[in-house]
């Protein structure tokens, strides 16, 4: 290790000085990038260090890419940084070159939620307002392209949205920084994370605010110094399969989402699947504009928690019934509850069958829609709360159920 400084100590002094020279007769707006007289020799030095000989032709990631390691690559991040300080230059290649896993971060903004304070949700993850997120280029990158919307909505579209309100950062302790070959592992790792993210998203799209979220999310790392290519990151973004307007930004309180995720977490494997199923399609109902696709989206994310393999019963039957036991209250309280429901199925078999809804009932409609909507939302925290698929065979039989 300490030859290799060495070596690239005096390649990089070699280096500056000849393009500080070069530089001589230009004027700002005239200079050019270092140019093959300036890098090949420092590219031969960085190829003489026993640490590149170590990972030559591996893939360290940043930017959401893998960056093939050469020596004509780190050569032209290393000059810039040299012409600051030559020996922090040589260090910082040496470091970067040594390490394998390192402190990731994996953020998000999030449009149509809010939060006053940092919540902690695990040991990893932790929910802040946004403008407590820390600066990096993609933070800066969003703040540059938000706008006031119409009629004060947080989000339209991917490059029409608001200042987001809330953020959520995900540490990752051991993130694989450099591998062999295309460093798959690092790949493999964040498409892990984005898919237990997207169980979150859900959950608090359904459970916590009743109305679809936009999320744009990106990796880097706790270390900026290590991202090669921290300019080139970019927002990903997790939407629904319908993109939502988002009209309103929900606060959050801190005590339910804490319940809520917990009680999520500790749902059996298959019942949380089916959950998420439901709730996905309770949030297209939210994204669409057509009414009868509304309610036919709706009424789908009613009818997978209430069913089982073999159930021949008619949908809208056994759905409105078991809604009705499993919120429970007064027999008057459960028919009300029942009711509601059936109105919802009327629509849905409307739409099923090939009938319109007409303009003229579109209020009435409209609030049979939003008390199916509220229903649904106790109904997922029911689930939650009783923490495993309920025997709905067994409940259609109870004379009444607690709310």
């Amino acid at each position: 290790m300490h030859n290799d400084r060495a070596i690239l100590v005096t390649a990089l002094q070699q280096a500056v000085a000849k393009n500080a020279e070069k530089k001589k007769e230009k004027t700002l707006l005239g200079a050019t990038p270092p140019d093959d007289e300036v890098l090949e020799p420092l590219s031969a030095a960085i190829e003489k260090c026993s640490v590149y000989q170590a990972v030559a032709g591996h893939a360290l990631f940043s930017a959401d890419s893998g960056i093939v390691i050469t020596a004509p690559r780190l050569a032209i991040d290393l000059i810039y940084r040299a012409e600051r300080d030559i020996p922090q230059a040589a260090e910082w290649l040496l470091r970067v070159l040594t390490i394998r896993q390192v402190r990731g971060l994996f953020k998000f903004a999030i449009w149509g939620l809010s939060v006053e304070q940092e919540l902690r949700l695990s040991e990893t993850i932790r929910l802040i307002p946004f403008e407590q997120l820390g600066d990096s280029h993609v933070k800066r990158r969003i703040l540059h392209r938000a706008q006031s919307l119409w009629e004060n909505s947080s989000w339209i579209s991917q490059s029409y949205y608001d200042v987001p309100r809330a953020a959520l950062v995900r540490e990752v302790p051991n993130f694989p920084f450099i591998g062999a070959g295309s460093n798959t592992r690092a790949f493999k790792t964040l498409e892990k994370l984005v898919n237990e993210a997207k169980a979150l998203w859900v959950l608090l799209e359904a459970a916590c605010v009743g109305h679809p979220l936009a999320f744009g999310y990106w990796f880097e790392y706790a270390d900026q110094d290590l991202d090669l290519a921290s300019w080139e990151n970019s927002v990903s973004w997790g939407l629904p399969e319908i993109a939502p307007h988002i009209r309103t930004c929900t606060p959050v309180d801190p005590n339910s989402l804490l319940e809520i995720q917990r009680e999520f977490s500790a749902l059996p494997a298959e019942w949380r699947d089916d959950l998420l199923r439901s709730m996905r399609r309770f949030t297209l109902s939210q994204c669409r504009y057509e009414m009868i696709d509304r309610v036919l989206d709706l009424a789908l994310s009613f009818e997978v928690p209430f069913s089982n393999k073999g159930d021949y019963a008619p949908i809208g039957w056994k759905v409105s019934l078991r809604a009705a036991q499993l919120i429970g209250g007064t027999r008057e309280a459960r028919q009300e509850s029942r009711r509601k429901i059936n109105e919802l199925y009327k629509l849905r078999n409307k739409g099923a069958h090939g009938s319109s809804l007409k303009e003229s009932t579109r209020e009435q409609n409209e609030t049979i829609l939003q008390e199916a909507t509220d229903i649904y939302r106790v109904l997922v925290r029911r689930f939650l709360r009783h923490g495993r698929k309920p025997d709905w065979e067994a409940l259609e039989l109870e004379p009444s159920v607690s709310g």
